[in-house]
């Protein structure tokens, strides 16, 4: 039996985090933890953007963060980072990263844009006119419909 495949946010892997370290408990609470007993068990094959760990870096650029939080934030990245790991998640690339683009970053997702640049950028500029939806948003989605397996590039 195959896996089903899921797609996975930031928020979901933010929350797996919390019921880990006892600091959520809600009705949701069961339902992730089915998540992850369905990833150990083949159940489930998860995937994320590689925009995730994007925001992460820009969540620890931000200027307002005072010094002493940054180790604690830098590790809270690495535990979900991990949770990741422990999911099996496989990583979307994101397809139109640009230089002057605030979720582009060289050493995650900046790449020399291929054949499908121009239709990725055009969708995301697309996107991201819809009232409401973030730039972030915009990026999720694209590389979630347009994305590639970042570990095997010529696979679409």
């Amino acid at each position: 039996m195959f896996p089903k495949i899921a797609f996975l946010d930031y928020q979901v892997i933010d929350y797996i985090l919390r019921v880990a370290i006892g600091k959520y408990s809600g009705v949701f609470a069961g339902a992730l933890k089915l998540l992850e007993y369905g990833a150990a068990t083949g159940k489930y094959q998860f995937w994320m953007s590689e925009i995730s760990k994007v925001e992460m870096i820009i969540g620890l650029e931000n200027p307002l963060i005072e010094r002493s939080q940054v180790s604690t934030l830098i590790q809270k990245d690495e535990n979900k980072i991990n949770i990741t790991k422990n999911l099996g998640v496989k990583w979307l690339g994101y397809p139109c990263s640009k230089l002057d683009d605030q979720y582009s970053r060289l050493g995650v997702s900046f790449r020399v844009s291929g054949p499908e640049w121009s239709i990725a950028s055009a969708f995301e500029a697309k996107i991201e006119r819809v009232l409401g939806v973030s730039a972030g948003d915009a990026r999720q989605i694209v590389s979630l419909v347009l994305g590639f397996d970042d570990e095997n590039t010529p696979f679409h």
